[in-house]
């Protein structure tokens, strides 16, 4: 009786419950999920974007914020299919916008300040 009633108090506790406070509603969670990863990736995105504009190509800046900004509404969608390693179809080209941009910036800074 006793590992009876061990066994039914014994509940799984899913990656997604432990992990999100907001489980319950997958379109909420997957809102705020978007919300969230686009604000850590702004902290880099955005003063990368002003110093491309300033110091390399505004118009290829453009072309480059454009396929960062795809990728990014991709990511609740992606969030939705329940599989976690598909948020990185968003995030990685959203890396390697910002790496591209970096890269310039350093050969920029190298030419002009060094």
């Amino acid at each position: 009786s006793k590992k009876k009633k061990a066994a039914k108090d014994k509940v799984h506790v899913s990656f997604l419950r432990t992990k999100y406070y907001n489980n319950s509603d997958i379109i909420a969670l997957a809102s705020d999920r978007a919300v969230g990863n686009t604000m850590e990736q702004a902290v880099i995105f955005l003063p990368l974007l002003w110093a491309h504009t300033m110091l390399i190509d505004p118009s290829q800046t453009l072309q480059l914020s454009a396929v960062y900004s795809a990728f990014r509404a991709m990511y609740p969608f992606l969030f939705l299919s329940k599989k976690y390693p598909a948020v990185f179809v968003s995030t990685v080209p959203c890396y390697c916008v910002q790496s591209y941009m970096a890269y310039n910036l350093a050969i920029w800074a190298a030419a002009h300040l060094l």
